[in-house]
Parts: structure tokens; sequence; C-alpha cells
């Protein structure tokens, strides 16, 4: 819906929308959850109406065309938390088919490592999915399942990393609550979609804030191959920082 800005429209949508939910809710014997789907960009604030009235168990938001999609999925996951406390990005990508101007899928690399670092209930998937198939799906995932399964998201509750950075690049990612462990995505923040190759992004750092162990393991990863490239003990300052290197 283009003009969910207008309050009369945002009341129309959250009385269907909780009529909906209450009717759902009495046919299905199993109690499952209910949540609405939306692509309205990272626009989420139109949609405070509707979610504050709805009493709905999970937002899902879908966004095309973003220019920087790791901001973009950072924009939506913590937008969304500030309204409901689950959040799914449920697709993103291009209403056009831009394969000739990113012809190895960079973008979609990008969104899925971006989309795990944010804070939403699950990776997103790209939109236009029988291309991304055909070209085989698989070497897009396996990387990221394999990273997904070598770290602890749910046994405490995860918050946005605190970071700061150096030289073009950007970071995004969760810190336990503890403050013992965080998994962060490290990207070329020069990298815009279909853009000309930026480059390498050289001597670049990225030093993580709010950590409370006195010691940390640090494990880099090729978020291409899923492979550790590199792994090493570092101390953990006395003001709750630690400086990776790449």
């Amino acid at each position: 819906c283009d003009d969910m800005n207008e309050k009369s429209v945002q009341k129309d949508a959250a009385d269907w929308c909780s009529d909906m939910r209450d009717y759902i809710l009495s046919i299905d014997p199993y109690d499952r959850l209910v949540g609405v789907s939306f692509h309205n960009g990272d626009k989420l604030d139109s949609w405070k109406t509707l979610v504050e009235n709805c009493h709905l168990d999970y937002l899902q938001g879908h966004h095309y065309d973003a220019q920087d999609v790791a901001a973009t999925m950072n924009l939506i996951a913590m937008k969304g938390l500030k309204y409901n406390g689950m959040v799914l990005i449920g697709e993103f990508g291009s209403m056009e088919n831009y394969r000739k101007k990113d012809p190895d899928w960079e973008y979609v690399h990008i969104g899925l490592w971006s989309g795990m670092h944010s804070g939403s209930a699950c990776a997103p998937m790209y939109w236009y999915y029988q291309e991304l198939v055909n070209s085989g799906y698989q070497s897009y995932l396996q990387p990221l399942a394999k990273y997904a399964a070598s770290f602890d998201f749910v046994s405490e509750p995860m918050t946005a990393s605190k970071t700061s950075r150096s030289n073009n690049v950007r970071a995004i990612g969760l810190t336990n609550k503890s403050g013992t462990a965080a998994a962060l995505y490290v990207y070329n923040a020069r990298y815009m979609w279909a853009a000309a190759d930026p480059g390498e992004a050289k001597d670049a750092s990225v030093t993580l804030r709010g950590m409370k162990a006195d010691k940390v393991s640090i494990e880099v990863w090729d978020t291409f191959t899923g492979e550790i490239i590199r792994r090493e003990e570092k101390d953990v300052s006395f003001l709750g920082t630690v400086k990776i290197q790449f």
C-alpha cells in the first residue's frame, strides 16, 4: 500500500489486520504465530499505528532496489524491533533483472550475510529466486549455513553491536547480552548496487565496543568460501574494546 503514511489508511489497515488476526486464531487448532508482511521499504514508521493496534506476533518486511543493501537490512531490522519483538526480512532484491551489471551476484551475497547479522529472526531471501537457482544458489547458501552453525545465536539475547571503523569498511553485527561473544559482517562501504568495482579496502580495521570479557578468540571467515582464514587471541581493553585488522 503506497499511502500508508495517511492516518485514515493506517486505521483501516489496522482494523482489517486485527479482524483477520482474530479470525485466524479462532480457526487454528495449533495456535500458530500471526504476523503481517509488507513491502514498504525502510519506512516502517508508517506502520506504527497498524502494529500497535493488531497485537501481531511478528513483522515481515521486504525491500527492493536498495543501493546500500547491508545498511538497509540493518535499518529494517532496527526500526522493526521498535514496534515488535520479532522481525523478519522476507525478500530483498531488484524489481528488474540487473544480472548484466552484477554478474557475480555480489548484491545477493551482501544481502544474505548482512541480513544474517541484522537482528532479524532469519536470513532474508533474494526475490528473483529462479534465476539464482539456475546459477547455483547452493554456492551462496552453503558458506552462510556453515558459518551460522558455528556460532551460538540463540542461548543469549543478542543486540546490535557497537563498532567504529576505518578505511572504507563497515560492520553490521550482533553482541550477546553478557558481552563475551559477537558476530560481525564486515564489508566494503564503497560497494553500491550495480556500481563500478570499488577495489579492495586496504589496511582496514573494525573496533568492537562494549565487550565484557578480558580476552576474546577471533575467527576471520572468508564469506565466499565459508572457510576460516585466520584465528587469533586478543585482550579486551579496559574500555571494553577490541580492534580487528583486515
